[in-house]
């Protein structure tokens, strides 16, 4: 099989790709195979600075990412105030076959709740972007409303059930799950 052979200047610049670059975008700019690339290398001592810069730009795209991520909640918060304004201001919809527009001094009903809709929405996802909880839990007492007497019943029918379950568990466990034979 016959051996490949490269120039000089070609040679010093795979290797300068090589070391700015890494081996396999070296061998794609270069034409050069990745494993001929990394034997010169190899020979020649050298060393390629790809993985401390592919972390230095990936650190960097996070900072980007988040850079955007905040000015995107504060265009959120713009346009929540936006569509909010709008349904005080005069109002223009597009009617019939030849789409004449009509002009209302305020926004109808209908435009309202639109605007409404969208306002809630985008605050919804900027507490989202923000970390905040977007849904509303309650906790209710199944002993709210209960006197003493009733709390107190209600304590010891489910200390009962509890008792009679572990003691279902405690039987099943001593003879075996009637189910695993």
């Amino acid at each position: 099989m016959p051996v490949a052979r490269h120039t000089v200047d070609e040679k010093a610049e795979a290797l300068s790709l090589y070391v700015d670059l890494g081996p396999a975008e070296a061998a794609r700019r270069s034409g050069v195979s990745p494993l001929t690339i990394s034997s010169w290398a190899r020979r020649a001592g050298l060393h390629t600075n790809a993985p401390t810069k592919t972390k230095e730009a990936t650190e960097a795209l996070i900072i980007r990412a988040q850079s955007m991520r905040e000015e995107l909640k504060i265009r959120m918060l713009h346009k929540a105030l936006d569509l909010l304004d709008r349904m005080d201001a005069p109002h223009v919809e597009f009617k019939g076959k030849d789409a004449d527009p009509v002009t209302y001094p305020i926004a109808p009903a209908g435009a309202v709740q639109n605007y409404a809709t969208s306002v809630a929405i985008l605050l919804d996802k900027y507490r989202l972007e923000s970390g905040e909880a977007t849904g509303r839990t309650e906790n209710v007492s199944i002993t709210d409303g209960l006197d003493d007497h009733e709390k107190a019943a209600l304590g010891g029918a489910i200390r009962d059930e509890l008792a009679r379950r572990a003691d279902a568990q405690a039987a099943v466990a001593a003879v075996g799950d009637p189910g695993e034979a």
